[in-house]
């Protein structure tokens, strides 16, 4: 009896001590990520001159609104938009194109994007035309996964020079914004064929 006792008691202190550790780590998480945004700004002797290492930043600076799919990751091996382009476009993204979205509680993104295309220089698709929707085989090229799960990438940014030979040309797709979860999943972000216009 007194074996039992003990066994429960330790059992108890047991799962007290780890759901402590659990809350522990969970508050280490996002200081950790802000040691590792600031230590990323303290080190850069100026701006990153390849489109990896300027989404590197972000997706470091930003870790809590920003996050790229695999094939966005790859994508960026071939962008041949100017690095500065694209740190001016992800900027306005996780700063203004943010704000609006927050401003309308993550719920009317049409209305967010028409904001953002009142305040930048750069427009917000809400998605692809009727006509790309209807060809399947288009239709696919917006299909991305992050974390397991399919997205569909139709929103984007563009920018307003039509050709893409010009290294101010881009085209930057991203997931939807939702709350799921209490959390704002505004990082399921995919940066995908960013030289590819769109049909």
């Amino acid at each position: 009896e007194d074996l039992e006792r003990e066994l429960s008691e330790a059992k108890t202190e047991n799962y007290r001590l780890t759901s402590q550790i659990d809350s522990i780590l969970a508050a280490f998480t996002p200081l950790q990520q802000r040691k590792d945004a600031f230590d990323t700004v303290r080190e850069m002797s100026g701006l990153p001159n390849n489109p990896q290492e300027v989404m590197k930043f972000f997706t470091t600076v930003f870790s809590d609104r920003l996050a790229v799919t695999e094939n966005g990751w790859k994508s960026l091996k071939e962008c041949p938009t100017a690095p500065e382009i694209l740190w001016g476009v992800l900027f306005t993204m996780v700063t203004t194109l943010y704000d609006k979205l927050e401003l309308y509680n993550f719920s009317n993104f049409g209305e967010a994007c028409a904001r953002y295309n009142e305040s930048s220089p750069y427009d917000c698709v809400i998605g692809n035309t009727g006509t790309t929707k209807r060809d399947k085989t288009i239709s696919k090229e917006y299909e991305d996964y992050y974390n397991g799960e399919k997205i569909c990438i139709e929103p984007h940014l563009k920018s307003n020079t039509g050709k893409e030979s010009d290294t101010r040309f881009f085209r930057i797709y991203f997931f939807e914004f939702r709350l799921q979860f209490g959390k704002i999943l505004f990082e399921l972000f995919a940066v995908k064929n960013i030289k590819r216009a769109v049909r």
